[in-house]
Formats: structure tokens, C-alpha cells, sequence
């Protein structure tokens, strides 16, 4: 609850910063927007993340499922045009919610008819079998954070002042994974919750790469990102879904991606 509380009131600084900075800007030029005079832009967005081609067992919950970002791009003219290149860098938060009753976990290889392994293998399990125990629960989910470097072409309407007018963009990333964990909130009894947090890798990618668009109106974006790159590592023993009615049969894990679309504010 207060990580929420911390996240609103975040945003609503920011959003209050935001028109301030246009009230003030407003008394100098019915044009102009007031900026602090540092170059390129600090972008803050939130959106939410969506799945391609995945299993049943790692199906989410879209809304649930957010992405924050926060990245400085620093703004290169292109000549005397309306286009510039803007290189930057920064961190990428995602949230992936479960739907279903499913978790990712470690199983002895013994427990994992078909295959073989000298290490515990990597399965979408049931959150029953994560805890030990049948246990009410009201959340699931993955973690996985990123240091991201965004590259884009960007065009500007307005060629004197680029953050007044209408702004669209073009490019990609690259991100490094720098830290993963599940999380379980459940309720161990009638009057305790507890929280089970399990950091790891969880076979996730250590590299990700997409494409991303932006199209954005003086402060105010809307942007678009497909992550070309599997949200998995696929080359090791797993991770395994479970397949059919038989929750002790498993199959390996196809080539899951991952896209998001969110809202983002140039902070200055």
C-alpha cells in the first residue's frame, strides 16, 4: 500500500510540476512553454504489458501488469530540420500478473517426468504447490527489472521550441536485466497475510531488444513498444508449462513476446 501511495503521489508531483511550468511559461509567450534550460527531455511513462504466444499457465492480466519507465534522452539536431537523433538511457520496470493459479518455481528433476537434469528444473507450478499448502491469495505475479538504452529519430512541428507542438518518434533499446523476483501475497490465516518473495533469474532473458513509437503533444505522449527479443532464455532446461487436464505433464515453454503501450510525461 505504500508503494502505491509513493507511485500516485509521484505522479501527481509531476503532473502538478507540468502545469506549473506551462502557467509560468504562459505569462512570457502564448507560444512558448517554459522548460529549465537543460538539454533533451527526462520522459517518465507508465503503461502495461501484454503477451504474444503465450501459455495458458503464464497468461496475465493486462491492467494488472505495469510497466514504469523513466528515461533521459539527449536531443541531437539533425542540421537545421525538424528531426533530430536522441540517445539515452535509463530503467525499465515490468509487471507481469498472473491470471491463472500458476507461479514460476524450482522442482527437483525427479519430480519432472520426461526430463532429465543434474539441477532443479524451471516450471509454471501451481501456487498451491510454491507454498505448500492451499492457501488463499490475491496476488502472483513477476518482476523483472531492466537498465535500458533508447535510441530514436525524433520530429518536431514545432522547429524553435520542439516540446510545444506535435513530436513523433521512432527507435528502439537495449536493456540489461539487473534484478528478477516472484511474489505471492496470501493469507496464512484468518487474521495473518504474508508475502512470499523469491528473487532469481527465472530464466528471463539477461538481454532485450524492441522497437517502440511515440506520437506526443507538447508534454504529453502516448507510445508503443514490441520487444523483438523472447521474454525467456530458452536455451536451458526450461522453463516447462504444464499441458493438458495432467498437471504433472510438461512441455516446453514456446517462444513467448512480450508488447506494451502506456502514456508518458516530459518532466522537463
Amino acid at each position: 500500500m505504500k508503494r502505491k501511495l509513493t507511485f500516485v503521489t509521484l505522479l501527481l508531483f509531476c503532473l502538478s510540476f507540468h502545469a506549473f511550468a506551462q502557467d509560468s511559461g504562459s505569462s512570457a509567450s502564448t507560444e512558448e512553454t517554459y522548460q529549465p534550460n537543460l538539454r533533451g527531455s527526462l520522459l517518465f511513462g507508465v503503461g502495461f504489458n501484454f503477451l504474444s504466444n503465450a501459455p495458458r499457465d503464464f497468461e496475465i492480466s493486462p491492467w494488472r501488469s505495469k510497466s514504469v519507465n523513466l528515461y533521459y534522452l539527449y536531443e541531437v539536431p539533425l542540421g537545421n530540420s525538424r528531426f533530430s537523433f536522441n540517445p539515452g538511457f535509463g530503467l525499465g520496470l515490468e509487471k507481469y500478473q498472473f491470471k491463472n493459479n500458476t507461479i514460476l518455481n524450482y522442482r527437483d528433476a525427479s519430480e519432472v517426468p520426461g526430463f532429465v537434469s543434474n539441477s532443479p528444473i524451471l516450471v509454471m507450478d501451481t501456487v498451491s504447490y510454491a507454498l505448500g499448502g492451499n492457501y488463499p491469495y490475491n496476488k502472483n505475479r513477476l518482476a523483472a527489472n531492466y537498465i535500458d538504452i533508447p535510441l530514436e529519430f525524433s520530429f518536431a512541428s514545432n522547429r524553435t521550441n520542439p516540446k510545444a507542438g506535435l513530436k513523433l518518434a521512432l527507435g528502439g533499446k537495449v536493456g540489461y536485466l539487473f534484478s528478477s523476483h516472484t511474489k505471492i501475497k496470501y493469507e496464512a490465516s484468518a487474521d495473518e497475510t504474508r508475502k512470499e518473495k523469491l528473487k532469481q533469474s527465472w530464466g528471463l532473458n539477461r538481454l532485450r531488444y524492441g522497437a517502440h513509437a511515440r506520437i506526443g503533444y507538447g508534454s504529453f505522449n502516448l507510445y508503443f513498444e514490441y520487444q523483438l527479443s523472447p521474454l525467456f532464455d530458452n536455451e536451458f532446461d526450461g522453463p516447462l508449462h504444464r499441458t493438458g487436464e495432467n498437471p504433472e505433464n510438461f512441455e516446453r515453454f514456446p517462444e513467448v513476446k512480450n508488447f506494451r503501450a502506456g502514456i508518458s510525461v516530459d518532466l522537463f
